[in-house]
Parts: C-alpha cells; structure tokens; sequence
C-alpha cells in the first residue's frame, strides 16, 4: 500500500484525547470557580446576614468553621472535577469504542483495525496471522473515518456554558468587590478569624456608667440604643478574680429626643464585692468594657446622746460620763440633745437634717481624736415636736453611706395631771349632815404640785366658791413631786351650811410644775342633793322591800331549777350515753343557773351594797341595823360570786360525764351548791323581814314624834311665845 493508515487513525485519535482533556480541565476549572465563589458568597451572606438581619455577631468559631467548610469544598471539587478526570487514561479503545457508538455506520471496523495495528508490531503473531489482511482492515477503517469528523464525539457546550457561568459569578463578585471594598476587605479579615466587625446599625451608649460603688451595694447599668433599635440587650460582666457572666437586660418603651429615637435597657448587678468591668452586647453594637472600683462605703460604728432637760421638770440630766445609747430621741418637748458619732470610715463630712426641715443641714463638727481620725462628729438638736432626723456621711474615697441613717424623735408633751374621782364617782343624794369620802387618784407624766376639792352651794342661785388644799398626810398617801398621788377627804355636808331641797356642787383641781399652764386640771362638777331624814329612810326602806320581793322570786326559780336537776339526776342515773335532747335538757338547766340566779343576785348584791353606802353616809340607821344590812350584802353576793357558778359548773360538767356514777357525782356537787344558795335565800329574807318591821316600828314613832313637835310649834305661834 501506498499509505500507511495507522499513523494517521493514531493521530486523529491523539487529536481526539487531547481536545477531550481541554474539555475536561476547562469543566473542572469551571466547576472549581464557581465552588469557590458560591462558598465566598455564602460565607459573606451567613455573616452579614446574622449580623444585618439577626443584629448579632457570627463567633470566631463558627467563622472559622465556614472557612474550613469552603476549603474543603474547594479541594473536593479540585480533586473530583479537575484532577481525577486529567488524571484518568483515555486509551485508543476508548476513543474507538466512543466513536463506534456515536457512529454504527463504522461496523465494528475502527475498533477492530486499532487493536489489529498493535499486532503488526509483534513477531509471532505476524508467524500465524496474514499482515496483509490486517493492513487491509486498517485501510477499509481509515477510509470509513475519513469523512467522520473524530471531534464530533464531544459535546462541548454544556462545559462552555458552566464556564461563562463560572465566569460570571467569579465576574459578578469582582465587581461587588469592588463596589463595597470596606465590606469585602471586612469579610476576608473576619473569614480569617480575625476581629474586624460590621458597619454598626445600632448604636449603643451607656448612660451614666458609675465608676465607684460601695462594697455590697448593688450595681445599676442604663444603656441607650439609638438607629436600629433591637428589642433586647445582653449585660457581659467579668470580675477581677476570673467570674464572667452575663444578664438579660429589662427594655423599655422607645422614647423620642433630639438625637433620635431610642430605647433604654436596665440591668443591676446585685451585691458587688469585688471590682469587676462590664460591656452592653445589644443589636450588632457592642460597647466598650467598662471598669467599676469597689470600695468600702462609710457607715455608723456607734452613736451616743446626752439629754439636758427643761428646768421646770423634776429629772436629771444625761451625766456627761455615761451618755445613752442609740440615736432614736424620746424626752419632754423642750429638751435640748447633744449626739456623738463614730463612723466606720474617714469622713470629708457629716450632716443632720431633720425631716420637718429639708431644706437645714446642719454641719456636724468634727472631734478631735488621734485614734480615729476624721470618724468622730458632735452636734445637738432641740426637741420640740414629734419629729425625724437622719445623719449622711461622706466619706474621703468618695461614697456615701449606703442607707440614709434615720431615727426618730418623740417630744413627749408635758401632759396636765389627770384625775381620776373614784367615790362617789356620781351625783348622790344625802342629808344635810352627811359625812361622805371623797376618794380620787391623781397621776401626772413628770409631778404633780397640788391637789384641792372646791365647792359651792346651789340655793336660788350659785353660791361663792370655797376650797380645801389637800395635802400629806391628811388626804394624800404621798408628798407631791410624784407622779401618782391618791387622796381621801371625809365631806362633812353639814360645814357647808346648805339645807334640805339645796344642793353642794364640788370638783377637784390638779396642778403640776409646768408654769405655762394658766389653767389647772378640773374635773367634771359632781352634785349633793339635799333630802330630809325621812324622806331618804322611806326611799331605802322601798328598795329593801324591792330586794325582798326580787330575792323571793329569785327562790322561787332556785327550788324550780332544783326540781329539774333532782328528775334529770334520777332520769339519767343508768343511761350510759346521753343523746342530743338530754344534753340539751343538762345544758339547759346549767345556764338557767347562770342566768336566772347568778345574774339576779348579782343586781340584788350591788343595789344592797348601795343602799348600806347611802344609810353610813347618811346616818340613816344605828350600827346594829346597818349591821344587818351588811350580812345581807354578804349573804347575796357570795352565792353570787362563788356558789352560783360552781353550781351551774358541775351541772354543765354533769352533762359531758363518761359514766353514770361521775354524772350523779356532778349533779349531787350542783345540788349541794343550790341548797346552800337556798339556804342563804331563806336567811336574807328573815334577816330583811325582821328590818323591815323593826324599821316600821321606828318610822311610825318618827311621824308621831315629827307631827307632836308640828303641833307644839303652831301652838307657840299662836300664844306668840319665843320658839
């Protein structure tokens, strides 16, 4: 043959395997930019976007995260589209066989006369075989080919269009880039792991940051946000020892001025002890770290008073070597106080302010004292109204005490004496020759100077006051200059000169050592109306003859009471338990006891203890009469005071009894004290039978000797005879 046909089919293969790998490294380049632009542009967007959208800053960490994340996707696309492709073979076969599907027309002849090709070159294989065979194999192939395109095979614009793209995107960034430089060069540095931040839409600004507290005192943080303004804040603390921490901070309502919309955000750090520094993280602003020093607040080691009382009052003064205790003040209205201070710290200065008087700081001098340095004070207050004072310390490093120091100041007011009329206590009715005492008790806050009764006689008119000064021992059981006093006085009626139908008129009158007082303490106008002998016997004789007729009644509902308690005693003396009626029944019959008899014969005991004051008072009756009465007294009010009760008791206790024998035990101790109640009855009704008839007997010899001597006078006027 003229030609060769197997270099030229090798060449055109080769051509084929070449074009094929521009194709596959222009593909993975391809593919690599736009790998590595769509993870610098989602890198960008994640970090923007936190901070743009969420208002937070993405952490190092997760920064770095993303770059190691991109790196990798970049080497998994070097390796996967660039490098393994380029490095793969692509053999004459390959190329043959790809041809032969891309073109059946071929029949098998370009892959068969490739493979024979490799034979000619081999010896033994030339022994058995026919080379001119081969060759004419090879020959039909290369003018099968020789029309065919080899290039068709590939398909080169789905890679084509992947550049442009790649192109484009890696274009389009460029540009951007460029565009917004601060922003592109920000991202690479943060990418980086670097510290770079975002342009700020919020803008923070701390308001007031302190930069001394007192140790223990709490720790208030006020931040502004102005621009975008976030809805939440984030205090970031960290103390000198190592502690960091961090407290959602307390938003308020936006709040509109002249530098622009912005909200206040509130936090407090509670008891501090350490110097510590803190920062506001809130939208994508954070603030810078601001550092606070702690130190000791100066407050009250101890504080000491001296009283100098007013000179009227019966009191000592504070002795100058043993001062109160405490701040708080109580002292008489006019007391003058001198206060000592001692604080724990140095001072610059201590004031007084009294509450009444905001507006007045009084100064506190400081002490002299070579032990404490600038930590004593002195100053003094007049007490005059109820009132308050408190005490600010300054200290030299700068702080205040912590709570204001306030203590109170009760001006005790020099009260007028108070009087206190025990007998008679009320308005009376007495003979004209009626001795009756007087009994008052006088108290005062400070001393009490006199005591005196002043009386009057009401006739037609008012009569001229008259006075008696009581004094030690003869009324009072005490010297004046105390402060309790009780006085006694025997009225004698008769020395007053008033007569039947008049009345004495008398009050007490108490002074004590304050002199500004133009007036002295007076009590109420009490009231003697004058009666005649007889009238005032028949008035006593009526209410005895009241008691009896009440005592009978109260006998009567005593045995009636004793009839129920002796039919319940021998109802119940088997029953094991009691139901609700005879409970009822039991409780009943205990609280008519009460009620019916213990009550009555109390009112029946204080009117008989008034009727025996009214007849000694009055010298109604001669001592064994008014003996009598006293023993009815005595009889009413012990059945009264004691067998009353004990008999409604162990009726009630009869009632809750567990067993018969304890329930009869209880009825028979309540039957025993109404017996003794009746038979107490029965001897106040004959010692008031046997009264009232002999004082019936004395009454009617009174009236008859009362109209013989009505009698001897109208016949003495008649004969005109002196009286």
């Amino acid at each position: 043959m003229a030609d060769n046909p197997v270099p030229d089919l090798t060449r055109r293969l080769a051509a084929l395997r070449g074009a094929l790998r521009r194709l596959y490294a222009l593909d993975g380049l391809s593919r690599l930019l736009l790998v590595t632009t769509g993870a610098a542009f989602a890198t960008f967007l994640l970090d923007w976007s936190v901070h743009h959208f969420l208002g937070e800053e993405l952490p190092r960490g997760a920064r770095l995260v993303l770059l190691a994340a991109a790196v990798a996707a970049c080497l998994w696309s070097t390796v996967r589209h660039l490098l393994y492709p380029l490095r793969r073979p692509i053999t004459d076969d390959d190329l043959a066989l790809c041809l032969e599907r891309r073109f059946p027309a071929l029949q098998d002849r370009l892959i068969s006369a490739v493979q024979l090709a490799r034979t000619l070159e081999d010896p033994s294989w030339r022994a058995f075989n026919s080379p001119v065979l081969v060759e004419n194999v090879i020959a039909e192939a290369r003018e099968a080919t020789r029309r065919i395109d080899f290039h068709r095979l590939l398909v080169p614009r789905r890679v084509h269009r992947s550049a442009l793209m790649a192109g484009a995107a890696a274009l389009l960034g460029v540009l951007l880039a460029a565009a917004h430089p601060a922003e592109a060069s920000i991202w690479i540095a943060r990418l980086l792991g670097g510290d770079a931040r975002w342009p700020r839409q919020t803008r923070l600004r701390l308001v007031d940051p302190p930069r001394v507290i007192a140790r223990g005192d709490d720790c208030p943080v006020t931040v502004r946000a102005y621009g975008r303004i976030p809805d939440r804040a984030t205090l970031l603390h960290r103390s000198d020892s190592g502690d960091t921490g961090s407290t959602r901070m307390d938003g308020f309502p936006i709040t509109a001025s002249p530098d622009g919309d912005y909200r206040e955000f509130k936090a407090e750090l509670s008891r501090v002890v350490e110097p510590f520094e803190f920062a506001v993280r809130s939208g994508d602003d954070e603030t810078a770290w601001h550092r606070v020093e702690v130190r000791t607040a100066p407050g009250l080691e101890s504080i000491v008073k001296w009283l100098r009382f007013p000179k009227h009052l019966p009191l000592t003064d504070t002795p100058e070597a043993a001062p109160e205790e405490g701040g708080n003040i109580k002292a008489p209205a006019g007391t003058t106080a001198r206060l000592r201070i001692v604080s724990t710290e140095p001072l610059a200065e201590a004031r007084l302010i009294l509450a009444s008087q905001p507006d007045k700081r009084e100064r506190l001098a400081p002490e002299a004292d070579p032990a404490r340095p600038m930590r004593v004070f002195t100053g003094s207050l007049a007490v005059r109204t109820n009132d308050e004072y408190r005490i600010e310390l300054a200290g030299e490093n700068g702080l205040h005490n912590r709570e204001p120091l306030r203590f109170s100041i009760l001006a005790v007011p020099d009260a007028p004496p108070a009087v206190r009329v025990i007998e008679p206590g009320a308005d009376r009715i007495a003979t004209p020759d009626a001795v009756w005492p007087l009994q008052l008790e006088t108290t005062d806050d400070y001393g009490i100077r006199s005591i005196r009764l002043v009386w009057w006689v009401i006739a037609q008119g008012a009569g001229p006051e008259q006075s008696i000064d009581f004094d030690y021992p003869a009324q009072n059981d005490g010297t004046y200059g105390g402060t309790r006093i009780a006085s006694r006085h025997p009225f004698d009626l008769a020395r007053t000169g008033a007569r039947e139908r008049e009345q004495v008129a008398y009050r007490f009158e108490a002074r004590d050592f304050d002199e500004a007082k133009s007036k002295p303490t007076q009590t109420r106008t009490y009231h003697f109306t004058l009666w005649s002998r007889s009238d005032l016997e028949k008035r006593e004789e009526e209410t005895l003859n009241r008691i009896k007729e009440e005592l009978r009644r109260i006998q009567e509902s005593e045995i009636e009471i004793r009839g129920r308690a002796v039919a319940l005693r021998d109802q119940l003396r088997v029953a094991d338990a009691l139901d609700v009626a005879q409970k009822a029944a039991i409780q009943s019959l205990a609280l008519d006891q009460r009620r019916k008899i213990g009550q009555r014969l109390e009112r029946v005991a204080r009117d008989l203890q008034e009727s025996a004051r009214t007849i000694r008072y009055n010298r109604l009756l001669d001592p064994p009469s008014l003996e009598k009465i006293e023993r009815l007294h005595a009889l009413t009010a012990g059945a009264a005071q004691t067998k009353s009760p004990e008999a409604s008791l162990a009726l009630a206790e009869a009632g809750g009894a567990r067993t018969p024998a304890d329930r009869r035990a209880r009825f028979d101790q309540g039957l025993a004290h109404v017996d003794a109640i009746l038979a107490d009855l029965r001897d106040a009704l004959g010692l008031l039978e046997e009264w009232i008839n002999y004082q019936e007997i004395v009454r009617r010899w009174r009236e008859v000797q009362e109209r013989q001597e009505g009698v001897n006078k109208a016949i003495l006027e008649m004969l005109g005879a002196p009286r």
